[in-house]
């Protein structure tokens, strides 16, 4: 009997005040490095793959990619809410993730998890996305606003210049590559829980 395929979920965190650099960081050393991926763009600051207004043509596009063997490079931005409900809907049904082998990247997290609560889709993303090699890249302005089930199962995180004293001292938890206190605009430091290098290397961190 051949052994499975091992099941691969990295989750990372991206946090940063406005105007340091998180968006240009992902765009240009985190996507390169993804296969299958949607983007959930909601400031329209992504580049690199199908743009999408409409859910269900984004669906459309992606079930022929699959059924075609090809790898499908999505990103999607949306002007009312019902539409990004369509997209999570899509994603997951609470019980099962209907999507596999993908990267769901999150600008501006906190719309869907904050200290109140978490969107039930990514909620079930976060806790058993691994079963379905499906991982997760969040961004945020502030790490202390996010849901902690969040923060707790993150494998690594990257921190960009930080002002606000809450965010500053939720930071001081971790062993960073950099002091926090101490970046300039565009400087960046991370901390790797997972204690596994192989995610810093595959996302171009080391």
């Amino acid at each position: 009997m051949e052994p499975k395929q091992q099941k691969i979920n990295e989750i990372i965190g991206i946090n940063g005040k406005k105007g340091s650099g998180k968006s240009y960081f992902v765009q240009h050393k985190i996507i390169p490095s993804l296969g299958a991926f949607i983007i959930l763009d909601k400031m329209e600051e992504y580049r690199g793959g199908m743009v999408f207004e409409n859910p269900g043509i984004m669906k459309t596009y992606i079930q022929r990619m699959i059924k075609a063997g090809k790898m499908y490079k999505c990103i999607f931005r949306w002007t009312n809410d019902d539409q990004i409900e369509q997209v999570w809907e899509m994603l997951c049904d609470g019980e099962k993730m209907l999507l596999e082998n993908f990267t769901l990247v999150v600008e501006e997290v906190d719309l869907y998890c904050d200290s109140y609560g978490i969107q039930p889709e990514l909620d079930y993303l976060i806790r058993y996305g691994r079963h379905d090699s499906v991982s997760l890249i969040w961004v945020s302005r502030s790490p202390f606003e996010i849901n902690r089930m969040l923060t707790r199962l993150t494998d690594v995180y990257v921190t960009f210049v930080q002002s606000e004293p809450r965010d500053i001292n939720w930071l001081k938890d971790f062993n960073w590559s950099k002091d926090p206190t101490t970046l300039a605009r565009y400087e960046y430091g991370y901390a790797n829980l997972s204690g596994d290098e192989r995610v810093l290397k595959k996302f171009n961190l080391i």
